[in-house]
């Protein structure tokens, strides 16, 4: 199986306050499946609630996938 592997990214995002509810990041994935996604989270400061990771198309902002976590 191919392997899909993003080294670099492009920022750091705080989120938390009305202003940062989102992050984002883009990887161009052509005529393959996406099995397994990955990335970094640091604490920052005393945040509460869930956190819900979501695969939006770029093209139309529809959603592909979401998960909540926590």
């Amino acid at each position: 199986m191919t392997v899909e592997e993003q080294t670099n990214h492009s920022h750091h995002s705080n989120l938390g306050s009305e202003y940062a509810r989102r992050a984002r990041q883009r990887l161009t994935i052509p005529d393959r499946k996406v099995t397994k996604l990955g990335c970094w989270l640091y604490l920052y400061g005393s945040p509460t609630g869930d956190i819900t990771f979501t695969i939006r198309k770029v093209s139309d902002d529809n959603i592909i996938s979401s998960k909540v976590w926590g």
